[in-house]
This record gives C-alpha cells, sequence and structure tokens, in this order.
C-alpha cells in the first residue's frame, strides 16, 4: 500500500497539541487502545492530507480539535458523538476557550461569535462510519472521511481493530479474540461492509480503497 507523509506541525499546532494532551489525557486513557491519542492523531493528518490534496481551505487548529474531540468518550460506543457534540459546545474549559470562544448553550443562539466551534462540534456528531445522514457542512464530511484513515491495508487496520477487541472482551482466548476482530473488520471495512466513504474520501483514496477492500475479504 501507498505510504503517506506526516505534516510538519506548525507552532500553533505544537502548542495547541500539547496542552490538549496536558488536560485532556486523563480522559481518553478511559478509552480502549483503538481509540486513544494515536488515533486521534492518525484523523488529524488524514484530515490535514484530505484538505491540502482537494485545497478545501480548512483551518489546521479545527482539524486538531476535532481529531482530538470526536472519539474522547469512546469509552462508549453507543452515543460517544454525541458526548463529544454535546462537551465541545458547552464546556467552558479554558483551553476549549483560548481558541474557539465561550460555549454555546444552545445550537444556533450563543453568546459565542465564532462559528468554527459549532463546525467541530458537528464534525464530532458526524464522524461515524454508520453515519447516513446529510453532512451539516463540508468540514463534518472532512472529518468523517479522516476517521476511515489513511488505506493502509488489511493488516494495519485488523492491528487496530485487535486492541479494541482486546481491551473490551477480557477472559477471550487469543483465537477468539483474532476470529472476531476479523469478523468485525470484514463487516465493518470490506467490500460489503457498512462503513461510509464519502466522496471527499473517495476523491483522494479511492483506488486504494478498492484494494483495501480486496485484502479485507480475503482475510
Amino acid at each position: 500500500m501507498k505510504t503517506y507523509p506526516s505534516f510538519t506541525d506548525t507552532p500553533l499546532i505544537k502548542n495547541a497539541r500539547d496542552e490538549l494532551s496536558l488536560n485532556f489525557h486523563h480522559q481518553w486513557e478511559l478509552n480502549d487502545r483503538g481509540h486513544r491519542m494515536t488515533h486521534f492523531e492518525d484523523v488529524f493528518q488524514c484530515a490535514m492530507y484530505i484538505n491540502k490534496e482537494l485545497d478545501l481551505g480548512h483551518p489546521e487548529i479545527n482539524m486538531l480539535f476535532a481529531g482530538y474531540f470526536h472519539d474522547l468518550f469512546a469509552w462508549t460506543r453507543i452515543n460517544h458523538h454525541e458526548l463529544a457534540y454535546q462537551y465541545f459546545m458547552t464546556a467552558d474549559h479554558p483551553v476549549i476557550v483560548k481558541y474557539f470562544g465561550p460555549p454555546f448553550y444552545e445550537e444556533g443562539a450563543c453568546r459565542n461569535k465564532k462559528p468554527d466551534r459549532l463546525l467541530v462540534a458537528l464534525a464530532c456528531r458526524q464522524h461515524r462510519a454508520s453515519y447516513k445522514g446529510q453532512f451539516s457542512n463540508q468540514f463534518a464530511e472532512l472529518i468523517n472521511s479522516a476517521d476511515r484513515g489513511f488505506p493502509k491495508g488489511a493488516e494495519v487496520l485488523l492491528n487496530r481493530v485487535l486492541k479494541h477487541k482486546t481491551d473490551t472482551l477480557p477472559g477471550k482466548s487469543v483465537d477468539e479474540l483474532m476470529s472476531i476482530s476479523i469478523e468485525f473488520l470484514k463487516s465493518k471495512a470490506g467490500s460489503q461492509g457498512y462503513a461510509r466513504y464519502p466522496d471527499l474520501y473517495l476523491k483522494v483514496f479511492g483506488e486504494e480503497l478498492k484494494e483495501q477492500m480486496a485484502e479485507i475479504d480475503q482475510l
């Protein structure tokens, strides 16, 4: 599979990431290993890549915060997207206020004159592979696309799924975990899987995605 570059941090991004790590690591450490900082950074880098390839013009700080907040509450797989949306809309945490202004207390009515806070919150709400609705805006589509990740091949995806299943299904044997992980990966990201790949994703990774799906189908 193709390899993809990592973007060099600007001072803004380096400082903001350091602040996120210092202030929110305790929260994401509650998650399984498939939904921690490594994944957040992958989503950020993938968003940056799509943004650059398609010349979309979205601010890098928005992509960083969406990458780090979309799965912040992934310890619950039921409504973590809604928790992320509500938290980012309403939190008065100083790190969020520093970059995105004061909280929104209800959508469309606010003291906040920065629409970027709403953009990031909506992207968190609409990031899941199972999301079937219309995207609220292009940024939400970008983050949903980035959450599918760079198409790095079946082995890389399977390793992430295996970490998730190992952490969330204690007591299963190694063979059971591998079987469960393969079945899950096929059902989600194989050629007949449920995962959504938005138009932005297909414009950039369409051919590589076909190759990856074929690899997954053969597991």
